[in-house]
């Protein structure tokens, strides 16, 4: 066994033939990997328990308080470039390429494939409220908008975990980055020039969540541009559209003590027409939604043979049985019945 100590300030005791393993961090969170011979400090007993303990406290805080200078002085003192793009800078010939009629095209046929049948447009609460998730801690923020997500979205595979995130120095001409590594694990990250911008932290995040979301289900666009283009409209899908809109961009006019910026691969007239066309269309629900009302039925008296008059007495049945339930609820009864 020998001991080693790493440069986050984690010293961890390891089995020899654990030598050129990988594993998770519990102190910074990336992955490290077991040299093959020890580099660092051994434990040849000769340090106290106390002394090797204070040492690692000593560490620890030195390397958390240079991380959070550091990032603080490069958020306070780095430009902001005139233009940063979400994922990529944005330029005027991009912004005339998708500065078209097509995008109400892939929002509804986006909106189809997510919101899936008729009973999810009685869903209340379509978008959240940016005050809301605003006062929230980034990391809650995340798991909200996920789970809001999974609610608005019953067509979407929505993941269960929560991806890591964090700011960082992302690619230059980069505002932030979704990315998995070799072992599975994900990552959304957000350049430290925002780090104290949470509005702009929040709509950089809505874009690279549904960029999680989007390849999860299995729906990507093979041109690299038409699939920011369709990231971009998913998160008006998905009822992040106020989130985004209030943080995308800052005009130089708004601030005396920084340059302004915007993010998103649109124009700033097609997202205004992107928010107001999902709202009209939840409200009138102008899609070719499947009805779970009627695939039920029509399950339920394919079972009964055709019988309608037993489809109907089952109905009775469990209405009078069950009056607090909704009628959707009621035929899930009758054909969980049916198949037991």
């Amino acid at each position: 066994m020998f001991h080693h100590t790493y440069k986050c300030g984690f010293e961890g005791n390891h089995e020899n033939y654990h030598m050129g393993k990988r594993f998770r961090c519990p102190l910074c969170g990336n992955i490290h990997e077991i040299p093959d011979q020890s580099s660092g400090l051994v434990d040849n007993g000769e340090r106290s328990t106390t002394r090797k303990s204070l040492t690692i406290i000593v560490r620890q805080w030195l390397y958390s308080l240079h991380q959070k200078l550091a990032n603080w002085f490069k958020a306070q003192e780095m430009p902001f470039p005139p233009h940063t793009g979400a994922f990529e800078a944005v330029t005027r010939q991009r912004t005339q390429i998708f500065a078209s009629s097509k995008n109400e095209d892939i929002l509804r046929d986006l909106a189809t494939k997510a919101w899936k049948s008729s009973e999810s447009l009685r869903i209340t609460l379509f978008t959240l409220e940016p005050e809301v998730i605003h006062s929230l801690r980034f990391e809650d923020g995340l798991r909200r908008m996920m789970k809001h997500a999974a609610r608005i979205a019953p067509g979407f595979e929505v993941p269960l975990y929560t991806p890591v995130l964090r700011h960082s120095n992302t690619p230059i001409n980069t505002a932030g980055q979704f990315r998995a590594d070799e072992d599975g694990y994900t990552f959304i990250e957000i350049d430290n020039r925002f780090l104290l911008d949470i509005k702009a932290s929040y709509s950089i995040l809505s874009h690279e969540l549904c960029h999680y979301i989007l390849e999860t289900s299995g729906i990507r666009e093979t041109d690299t541009n038409e699939n920011e283009r369709l990231t971009d409209i998913c998160m008006f899908v998905l009822g992040f559209g106020p989130l985004f809109l209030q943080g995308y961009k800052r005009d130089l006019a708004q601030t005396s003590f920084r340059s302004g910026y915007r993010v998103g691969y649109l124009s700033d007239s097609d997202y205004e027409k992107l928010n107001d066309f999902v709202l009209e269309l939840r409200k009138k629900g102008n899609l070719p939604l499947s009805s779970r009302e009627k695939e039920l039925t029509e399950i339920i008296i394919n079972r009964l043979h055709g019988n309608q008059s037993q489809f109907e007495r089952y109905l009775r049945y469990w209405e009078s049985k069950h009056p607090e339930m909704s009628y959707i609820d009621r035929l899930e009864g009758i054909l969980y019945d049916l198949q037991r």
